[in-house]
């Protein structure tokens, strides 16, 4: 028997929002292959209006740094500064282990590609590094925005050469402020018998 999603349990507000002309809208951003496959590629609000008033999509950020052969995976969200509401930052997974070197070099990559692809006044100020994979939320069993929208230190970024730590310090309004400084090594204490 053919059913129709009636509303939201008990959320009559949810509901309402959700049923427009008899139409249901997710939020999603789709697309419809001429077979008929549908991919849902984001959300709506997962995104970002530029200077100009031009809309930029997260998973597209988030697409163009996977095109990186070093890159497994990526995801990228907004972290407001008080001087640049559209600063976003980039959680990845590298694509093997790297070297010190090799990762400074590939964040100078995507430092020039994002520059490139991004309009002006948007940023890519930080990148956090996921060993195996991104978090995922057992609930929704999608990548775990809502955690990692929380994740405020750990963060780094290449600056003459060398990783620097970058850290964003919680301001008023939902607004960060930065702070870089050097990197801390991992000191690896020997055992002696």
């Amino acid at each position: 028997s053919k059913s129709a999603m009636k509303g939201y349990y008990n959320k009559p507000e949810l509901t309402e929002k959700t049923f427009e002309d008899g139409r249901v809208r997710t939020g999603d951003l789709a697309e419809i292959d001429e077979n008929g496959f549908i991919y849902i590629w984001g959300r709506v609000k997962d995104s970002i209006d530029s200077t100009d008033n031009e809309k930029i999509y997260l998973f597209d950020i988030a697409n163009k740094i996977k095109e990186k052969n070093f890159i497994n995976d990526a995801l990228v969200l907004s972290m407001p500064l008080k001087d640049n509401s559209n600063n976003l930052v980039a959680h990845i997974v590298w694509n093997g282990d790297l070297s010190e070197s090799e990762k400074i070099n590939n964040i100078k990559e995507l430092n020039n590609l994002l520059r490139d692809f991004l309009p002006m006044g948007v940023t890519v100020s930080a990148y956090y590094e996921h060993s195996i994979m991104i978090p995922y939320s057992p609930t929704t069993m999608k990548k775990d925005k809502n955690k990692l929208s929380h994740q405020l230190s750990g963060y780094i970024q290449e600056q003459d050469g060398e990783l620097k730590e970058v850290e964003f310090l919680p301001e008023n309004e939902g607004y960060y402020s930065m702070k870089i400084r050097p990197r801390t090594k991992n000191k690896v204490f020997s055992l002696k018998k």
